[in-house]
């Protein structure tokens, strides 16, 4: 292994191929809807070795967030305005521009006040806090921060539902931002490159408050879409990436549900079967996290307000939902550390796949 600290352009042909065909197909197409797909040329990917050996990747860091997080976290609650502030808090010392999206809604409890949370790293280093929002092109991180209310469960915390990807996604911004302020690196990321900004969304009010519909779930993704329409901020969006439901050993790997961003599967089995490769990865070869296959159906979650809008969509979902999920067993023993660990460093690999040279 190189002992020195070097980093690798990664960005192959293939994805750049791929990430254009993921624009010119996904505004026609229909989710229901199977299309022959044919299958692009892989390459085989560079990737660098001590930069996802670092210990801000470790399972101890995502902890640190999942310590704090892994509590009740109702709209409209004590501990729910906590977790609000723990996320808002992590972002302003990384320094990401943040933006909140606060709203009031009638739900069956009555009247609540939901607050969407928008954090944005601008690659060009445009965006400041006062500053008109860049017209560039955006890849987005999503996911949930709510916890579902249950009037007979009184501390169900979802630790997977969805405070593991959470803390996830606090880890990964947290080392994401780390490489690209680091002197060292900054030759790495390319004026060129085709994503430009980096957002993550924390939507609030996914979880119904009693019987799941169109009127009561996903309060706070049905806001932001509409409003970032109303601001022709939506077409800025090339790619959606929700995670939900993940943190515990899954039953099967994580397949795709739309084939115009099945590219973004294929390129996480050759991420991960590199990491296998290598020996960088905790999970053994037979329970892999991803599969290039498709599952069947569509689940319902935050991304559909954007999917209506023609944004390409990535669900990051298991497409059988396990036996504890919304009950009081979704807590902090169904974590899996190696699940846990091996998603950290592909998601940070995809990163650097999209954003450097």
């Amino acid at each position: 292994m190189n002992k020195r600290l070097r980093l690798y352009a990664i960005l192959g042909i293939f994805f750049i191929i791929a990430l254009t065909r993921i624009l010119l197909t996904s505004k026609n197409e229909t989710p229901q809807k199977k299309q022959t797909q044919k299958k692009q040329p892989t390459q085989k990917q560079q990737f660098p070795f001590n930069i996802i050996q670092h210990e801000k990747l470790s399972y101890n860091e995502f902890m640190k967030h999942f310590n704090v997080i892994g509590q009740k976290r109702v709209p409209g609650t004590k501990s729910h305005k906590q977790i609000e502030n723990y996320i808002i808090g992590h972002f302003e010392k990384l320094q990401w521009h943040f933006e909140e999206d606060v709203f009031t809604s009638k739900t069956i409890l009555g009247e609540i006040e939901f607050r969407n949370l928008i954090f944005t790293l601008n690659l060009n280093h445009k965006i400041e806090n006062d500053a008109p929002f860049p017209q560039e092109n955006t890849m987005v991180f999503a996911v949930h921060y709510d916890s579902k209310y249950f009037a007979d469960i009184d501390n169900f915390i979802g630790a997977i539902d969805s405070a593991a990807p959470c803390a996830i996604y606090l880890q990964i911004a947290e080392y994401y931002t780390f490489l690209f302020r680091n002197s060292q690196f900054k030759h790495l990321f390319s004026k060129q490159s085709y994503i430009t900004q980096i957002q993550f969304i924390f939507f609030d009010g996914e979880e119904s408050f009693g019987k799941w519909s169109a009127s009561d779930s996903l309060y706070g993704s049905r806001h932001l879409a509409e409003k970032f329409k109303q601001q022709n901020r939506l077409s800025y969006m090339k790619i959606f990436m929700l995670l939900d439901l993940f943190g515990h050993k899954l039953d099967s790997p994580l397949k795709y549900y739309f084939d115009s961003t099945s590219v973004f599967h294929q390129q996480f089995v050759l991420i991960e079967n590199f990491l296998r490769e290598h020996n960088l990865n905790a999970l053994p070869k037979e329970r892999p996290l991803f599969s290039d296959k498709k599952a069947d159906g569509m689940i319902e979650d935050d991304h559909i307000p954007f999917l209506q809008n023609q944004i390409p969509c990535v669900h990051l979902i298991p497409d059988k939902f396990p036996e504890f999920w919304h009950t009081e067993k979704d807590n902090l023993d169904v974590i899996d550390p190696n699940s846990v660990v091996d998603l950290v460093k592909i998601l940070v690999l995809l990163f650097l796949q999209i954003t450097t040279k």
